[in-house]
């Protein structure tokens, strides 16, 4: 239902054709930005119907916003490079909100939540053994269904691994969880320590697949969740074009008519602009999890300290090099004041003979 009524909106400004001229790279004109956002941007239509439809047949009500007023609100916001650019108006900030919240929850929650991340886990190892070279035709590929899938799963299970854990929802339980953002580099720099740590000590039971490093990133999802505060401008068909910059999601006054990013009208989404998801779990059977929380817990401390020892060292020989380098400049003025010092004795010297033999 949700897409119907995006086409309608929508299919009033583009035609089919439309949407293939720009797939196909013909050359570009000023509408197209607003077809890209469209079909590729901070509020596009693959957004706006899935986080609708994945959150109705997942019974969660994470992914609900209200389509009706995103819809109502969505303008053409003209830039001023002549393009034009997938906005809403400064009524919509609310509703624009609460799409761009509907969309962090769902990766939260579903997207990223930990029983689907390790049944991807087993899934993708199950596919590879079944499916070895995957089919490049597009014919076969499109042969292979959810029933296929499952099917094998279920003929397979008693020999194959990976259907085994699939077909007895039996899954390693989790272990560690870092937070889903990094405000700080040292933050970050510490649950990657703590990883490195993990898997040089762990190296064997990971080898056997008794226990998994989890990344949520770009490698393991459609998209790594950010939201942008800019975007780079297609600056028409010319590669070597600088790249301009325009407002991730820009917001028309409904009085002025001028054009300001959302974080111009939204403190939550200044908040959130550039921040990035970014989720690491470790997974591990249930015969070892007791003493992997536990090591993990000992080592996430020593790691910080060791970090935190680290930027005092770094800060001590830091100032230790300006000392230096203050004590070499001081030196530096007391050699330059010296040779001054010698030049004017010189100076005084020959004034005197110059004297003495008049």
């Amino acid at each position: 239902m949700s897409i119907l009524l995006i086409i309608s909106v929508f299919c009033v400004l583009y035609r089919t054709a439309d949407v293939l001229s720009l797939l196909l790279g013909t050359p570009y004109d000023a509408k197209q930005t607003f077809l890209c956002d469209l079909l590729d941007g901070q509020l596009d239509v693959d957004k706006m119907d899935y986080l609708l439809r994945d959150s109705h047949y997942c019974g969660v009500k994470y992914g609900n916003y209200d389509l009706e007023r995103m819809l109502d609100v969505i303008c053409i916001c003209p830039t001023e490079y002549d393009e034009w650019q997938l906005g809403i108006d400064s009524n919509g900030v609310h509703a624009a909100e609460e799409f761009i919240f509907a969309r962090y929850w769902m990766f939260l929650q579903v997207y990223f939540h930990k029983t689907r991340r390790i049944y991807d886990y087993y899934l993708s190892h199950f596919l590879k053994t079944i499916y070895s070279p995957y089919p490049t035709d597009l014919d076969e590929y499109l042969k292979i269904t959810d029933i296929i899938i499952l099917d094998k799963i279920r003929n397979s299970h008693i020999t194959n691994e990976w259907a085994k854990h699939l077909y007895e929802r039996n899954h390693m339980q989790e272990v560690y969880i870092s937070l889903p953002h990094h405000e700080k580099d040292d933050d970050l720099l510490v649950v990657a320590r703590l990883i490195e740590t993990f898997e040089n000590d762990y190296r064997e039971q990971i080898a056997s697949h008794k226990c998994y490093i989890d990344q949520a990133d770009t490698s393991s999802v459609k998209s790594l969740i950010e939201f942008k505060s800019e975007i780079d401008s297609e600056s028409g068909s010319d590669e070597n074009a600088p790249k301009r910059k325009l407002p991730a999601i820009p917001v028309k006054d409904k009085h002025t008519n001028d054009i300001y990013p959302i974080q111009h009208y939204s403190l939550p989404i200044r908040n959130m602009s550039d921040l990035k998801i970014n989720l690491f779990r470790i997974y591990a059977y249930n015969n070892l999890v007791p003493d992997m929380k536990k090591y993990i817990c000992e080592k996430e401390v020593e790691v910080a300290e060791n970090i935190a020892n680290e930027k005092l060292e770094k800060a001590k020989t830091q100032n230790e090099i300006e000392e230096r380098e203050r004590k070499i400049r001081e030196l530096a003025l007391v050699n330059e004041q010296q040779r001054k010092n010698l030049d004017e004795n010189d100076r005084i010297k020959k004034e005197v003979l110059d004297k003495y033999r008049k």
